[in-house]
């Protein structure tokens, strides 16, 4: 029996309004798209595990235990295959979003929060583990997370956002962490997004 779009637990898409961004000094034209309202949930990436028959076994971390709780030890390769399965599941195009698609969700220009800013789990305030999606406020853009946390891959392998082990005054929109694309840290998870 094919599993149906329905019958797996998905994510909440949220439209980003298209607009200018300045990146490295220039300014470019990022088009509107849908991304996840939060990361994927660990109840979300097994359900595609399971569909798939994967042969590696999820293992939630102790620092990321529920349901609700953000999927983390999650390779690059891994959420390319997330985004890959379900698409054909919704028969739409998702994939992970490109630096310029996750700066503009987060806020645009490079602006670092407030050291009080309730939409951020950082070092000072998540007493070391992640927190459930969606439990902090939403950004300018309606979305959770989009800093600390879990760091984000992006397309080009690259991860945003910090984590709930990332100072304060280390997260900005503009932040950027390089890393390789097969490592599967405790603290780095994902979202999708998908092209008007």
């Amino acid at each position: 029996m094919t599993t149906r779009y329905t019958q797996v637990p998905r994510a909440t898409l949220w439209l980003v309004q298209g607009g200018e961004l300045l990146i490295s000094g220039s300014i470019i034209e990022v088009g509107s798209f849908y991304i996840g309202k939060s990361v994927i949930t660990n109840e979300q990436y097994e359900a595609y595990l399971r569909a798939c028959g994967a042969p590696r076994v999820h293992s939630r971390s102790p620092l990321s235990p529920g349901d609700d709780h953000p999927a983390v030890g999650v390779t690059w390769q891994d959420a390319v295959g997330y985004c890959d399965w379900y698409a054909h599941l919704a028969k739409k195009p998702f994939r992970l979003p490109t630096e310029a698609e996750w700066q503009l969700a987060c806020g645009g220009f490079g602006d670092a929060p407030s050291l009080t800013d309730p939409q951020v789990w950082h070092r000072d305030n998540s007493d070391g583990h992640c927190h459930p999606v969606e439990s902090s406020r939403v950004n300018s853009q309606g979305l959770h997370d989009m800093l600390g946390n879990v760091w984000e891959w992006t397309a080009e392998r690259v991860l945003r956002g910090g984590s709930f082990r990332t100072a304060m005054s280390e997260m900005g929109s503009a932040k950027r962490r390089l890393e390789q694309p097969g490592v599967d840290l405790d603290d780095v998870g994902f979202r999708i997004v998908r092209s008007l």
